[in-house]
């Protein structure tokens, strides 16, 4: 029999821990010694995330017809940043002064996002309303990703998990892990990538913490250079003058 996965334990006893809390919230008995038991978090596996060529790859429409559905929302969450229950309920209401505005349906926050052309694109062709474009959750994740093979998403990587104190290595493409979270993950790391503050990042997701956000963010291989090249670029060598 293959163990769960240490991060499948983590989550089970966190859930538990809630249930315990909120039973003694409520006044009924609870043995208080589960308190004393801490709950020993792994590290954290680095974040996989669309690359800015893999998304340009994505804004070329296909000739599969569903396809091109789940194409045009999956461009719209990742220029948008918002859940898959929030930009399949897009309306032309929600469209004002070249924003979008709406409450989250997750955490009923108010979200305002500014449109960009990636955005407005997406929503012209569906007459502001994606609801003629809008597919099942479960579909839509499993079309993502062949959408993602479709269009040449196939860069390999190794996800390792844990079970106890072994390895579990597993080779894959990076079009088999797509999903919607995907969409808004890009978002979030372009944007840092680009200098926008976090808070700013926040304001437009609607996180209202900042241990929630960071859950989205991705550090990719083109920011780590980046940074070193800014680093170079300050620190760097300079001619002596003679």
């Amino acid at each position: 029999m293959i163990p769960f996965a240490d991060s499948t334990i983590l989550k089970n006893l966190q859930t538990l821990r809630i249930l315990l809390n909120g039973q003694q919230d409520r006044g009924l008995p609870v043995n208080r010694s589960y308190k004393k038991f801490k709950i020993r978090s792994k590290p954290v596996p680095a974040l996989v995330t669309l690359e800015p060529d893999e998304y340009r790859l994505l804004l070329n429409k296909v000739e599969n017809e569903r396809l091109e559905k789940v194409r045009k929302l999956f461009v719209l969450q990742c220029a948008t940043g918002l859940r898959y229950s929030d930009v399949i309920k897009i309306r032309k209401n929600h469209i004002r002064d070249n924003h979008i505005f709406m409450n989250s349906t997750k955490t009923r926050q108010k979200l305002q996002i500014p449109l960009n052309d990636n955005s407005k694109d997406i929503l012209n062709a569906c007459n502001f309303d994606t609801s003629t474009i809008s597919i099942s959750n479960k579909k839509y994740n499993d079309y993502i990703k062949k959408l993602c093979k479709h269009v040449g998403i196939h860069q390999p990587f190794v996800k390792t998990s844990y079970r106890g104190n072994k390895e579990f290595p597993e080779d894959l493409k990076k079009y088999e892990i797509m999903s919607s979270h995907h969409g808004r993950r890009f978002f979030i790391t372009q944007n840092l990538i680009n200098g926008v503050r976090p808070e700013v990042i926040m304001s437009m997701t609607g996180h209202v913490d900042f241990r929630s956000f960071k859950k989205y963010i991705a550090v990719t291989d083109r920011s780590r250079v980046n940074a070193m090249e800014l680093w170079s670029k300050t620190f760097g060598k300079t001619e002596s003058k003679t």
